[in-house]
C-alpha cells in the first residue's frame, strides 16, 4: 500500500501539525453542514420545536438570552429575528423538515446548550383587544391616530377580514401609515393605542410576510414591532400569534 512521505523541505513535525489541521477543518465543515440543516428553532436537537423553545427564541431576539442559547435558531449573521422566530413557529405548528436532524457525527461535538427558562405545555393563548362593533360609514369606535381608525385583529386574523367584520374596508393607512409604507414610530405609537404591556422591538424582517405592523403572543409575553422587507397587505393572515394592526374606513 502506498503511503504519504513529506516532501525533504518539510520536517516530520510541520507534516504531522498539517495532518491535523487538514482533519480538524473536516470535522468543523462537518458540524457547520449538520447545524445549517438543523430544523429552526429545534434548540436541543430532538427533531421538534417545542413551546419553551420559542420562548428562548423571543428572549434571544429581545437581548435577555444569549444568541448562543440555541444556535439552531441563527440566521446567516449569527443573530435571531423575527424571521427566524416564524420559522420556528412553523417548526411547532408543523414538524420539522425531513432530515433536519443533524446526523449522529455532528452530534458528537455535543447538543446546543439546554433552555434556560421553565418549560411551558399547552398553546400560546393571544390576547388581542376586543374588537369594537361599528356601522358602516359611522364615526371611528376604534382607536383615531394618524387620522385613521384603527383595531387590533383577532389572532391568526388578516385585516381584511377584520375591517369586512365590522362592516368597512382595510384602509390605507395600513400600509402607508403604520406599514411598510410609514415609519417604525408610527407603529409603536398604533399598537400603544391599541393595547399595552408588550415590548416593541422596531423594524424586522419577516420573510416573505406582509403583516406589517404587528403583535407576536407567546407565554413569554408580547412583542411589537414593523416588518419593513415585504409590503404591507392587508389580505395576508397568520395562524394563532400574531395580530395585525388594521386600518378600516
Amino acid at each position: 500500500m502506498r503511503t504519504s512521505t513529506p516532501p525533504s523541505h518539510v520536517t516530520r513535525s510541520q507534516f504531522a501539525i498539517g495532518a491535523v489541521l487538514f482533519a480538524a477543518t473536516g470535522l468543523w465543515l462537518t458540524t457547520l453542514r449538520a447545524a445549517n440543516a438543523q430544523c429552526v428553532g429545534d434548540c436541543n436537537v430532538d427533531g421538534t420545536v417545542a413551546i419553551d423553545e420559542l420562548i428562548l427564541g423571543v428572549n434571544i431576539a429581545l437581548g435577555s438570552q444569549p444568541a448562543s442559547g440555541c444556535p439552531s435558531f441563527q440566521n446567516a449573521q449569527r443573530m435571531v429575528d423575527i424571521a427566524q422566530l416564524i420559522k420556528g413557529v412553523n417548526n411547532a405548528l408543523g414538524s420539522c423538515p425531513a432530515g433536519s436532524t443533524p446526523t449522529a457525527t455532528a452530534t458528537t461535538m455535543g447538543s446546543p446548550p439546554s433552555p434556560t427558562v421553565t418549560v411551558v405545555t399547552g398553546t400560546p393563548t393571544p390576547t388581542a383587544t376586543q374588537v369594537p362593533t361599528v356601522t358602516p360609514g359611522g364615526p371611528c369606535t376604534g382607536q383615531l391616530v394618524g387620522g385613521f381608525c384603527w383595531f387590533l385583529g383577532a389572532a391568526g386574523e388578516s385585516c381584511d377580514a377584520t375591517c369586512t367584520a365590522l362592516g368597512k374596508t382595510c384602509s390605507a393607512g395600513t400600509v402607508t401609515y403604520a406599514g411598510s409604507g410609514g415609519t417604525s414610530a408610527q407603529c409603536d405609537a398604533v399598537l400603544s393605542a391599541l393595547t399595552s404591556g408588550f415590548a416593541f422591538v422596531g423594524d424586522q424582517p419577516c420573510g416573505d410576510l406582509g403583516i406589517g405592523c404587528t403583535l407576536l403572543h407567546t407565554e413569554a409575553g408580547t412583542t411589537g414591532f414593523r416588518c419593513t422587507d415585504t409590503p404591507t397587505d392587508c389580505a395576508v393572515m397568520y395562524p394563532a400569534i400574531l395580530s395585525r394592526a388594521c386600518a378600516c374606513q
